[in-house]
């Protein structure tokens, strides 16, 4: 999972590139945890944080996430 902390509009714009490109974990206030499982809620009650993982759109909070073992078979 990576955290983005006290991130403005302005400063996912101007690091975006980082996200995607693997160099995040360099970024001020981006950390990253291993995990078996996370629920995401927002904490404003606005009702409309959109989320995504990998790319891919998942919808508005809250979710639950769960990583399920040898689910993904990797070339080694």
């Amino acid at each position: 999972v990576v955290i983005l902390q006290n991130f403005k509009w302005y400063d996912f714009v101007f690091r975006m590139h980082k996200l995607y490109n693997g160099t995040h974990l360099s970024v001020e206030n981006v950390s990253s945890r291993s995990v078996q499982s996370i629920e995401v809620e927002e904490i404003t009650g606005s009702g409309s944080i959109y989320l995504q993982a990998d790319g891919e759109h998942l919808g508005f909070l809250p979710r639950k996430f769960y990583i399920l073992p040898s689910a993904i078979e990797l070339i080694h």
